[in-house]
Formats: structure tokens, sequence, C-alpha cells
């Protein structure tokens, strides 16, 4: 796929996203875990523990691709710019909150 820019009728740049070999496939996960105390019972004691999770994995292959006229914009005409780039992200986290009341809601 190519996506072109060009400034009226001039060849200057375009960008190539390749998806050979896997490439620019992100893949993702999420979850979230969430317990929480009874709402319904009489206690003076209201709690909530949980987790959360990510994983992120985005691998990108991409060209800049210079045409004939890209030396009037100071480029090097007829030539190739490729950008890989690996980006492996995760994150965790634990939470709680414990509420006491001073009376039970009726």
């Amino acid at each position: 796929m190519q996506l072109p820019f060009k400034l009226q009728s001039l060849d200057v740049n375009s960008i190539e996203v390749r998806n050979d070999n896997n490439r620019n496939k992100v893949s993702f996960w999420t979850q979230e875990l969430r317990l929480n105390s009874s709402t319904i019972s009489n206690s003076r004691l209201a709690w909530t523990v949980g987790g959360f999770g990510f994983t992120q994995y985005n691998p990108t292959n991409q060209s800049l691709l210079i045409g004939k006229d890209g030396e009037s914009f100071g480029q090097t005409a007829n030539s190739t710019i490729t950008n890989n780039t690996l980006s492996n992200n995760y994150g965790y986290s634990l939470f709680g909150e414990l509420d006491f009341r001073s009376k039970i809601m009726t």
C-alpha cells in the first residue's frame, strides 16, 4: 500500500507500509478482575479489590520513497529510507478500596 504525498504534479515523497513477515500487525491483550463486597449485606465495611493488566506488540516496517523531484526539496532523488521498529509494552496494576460506614444505611 502506498500513500502518495504530491505537491501538484511533482514526484516528491510517498510512504509505503509493508506487510511482509507479519510486520505491521499489532496485537494486544487487556484484562481487569474486580471483587466487591456484597451490596445487600448489613455490614458497615464495604471493600473492592482487583487487578488490571495489558500487553501490546507493535512491529512496523515503513519506507519513505523519494521521487525524481525530491532534489528540489533537499532530498536524494529516487531513493528509499526504510524504518523498522518493534515496540513491546506491558503494564499491570493492583487496586483496592475500603469504606467504613459510621451507620448502616437502611
